[in-house]
């Protein structure tokens, strides 16, 4: 702050001329945050007002038939019971596989030792 402002504003604090002063400032801020949120506002209405898009039609005869009616329980335990052995089947598959591996890759390795 300038020494001779606040001089005055020590002398003067109700100086009619540093309240308008200071009055403007702060109108100035509230003008700016309302034109931020009129412009906000007019986006959200622009949005709320723009037509819909066109949506395509969907043929029905593509999507499969929503069961309606529930499974019993026994039907729906012979069903999990049946995902449970293939993800098993899976697993052991991939270990069998993983050991097949491990085997090979050990003979190819004692095979390379014995022969230096």
């Amino acid at each position: 702050m300038h020494i001779g402002k606040w001089f005055h504003h020590l002398f003067n604090p109700h100086c009619v001329e540093c309240l308008h002063e200071q009055q403007c400032k702060n109108c100035e801020v509230l003008r700016q945050l309302l034109e931020v949120e009129k412009r906000e506002n007019k986006q959200l209405l622009d949005r709320l007002l723009k037509e819909p898009e066109k949506i395509e039609s969907v043929e029905i005869s593509d999507y499969n038939p929503v069961r309606t009616t529930t499974a019993s329980l026994k039907e729906r335990r012979r069903l999990l019971e049946q995902e449970a052995i293939k993800r098993a089947q899976v697993e052991k598959d991939r270990r069998d596989d993983l050991s097949k591996s491990t085997n090979e890759l050990e003979i190819e390795l004692l095979g390379e030792k014995n022969a230096s």
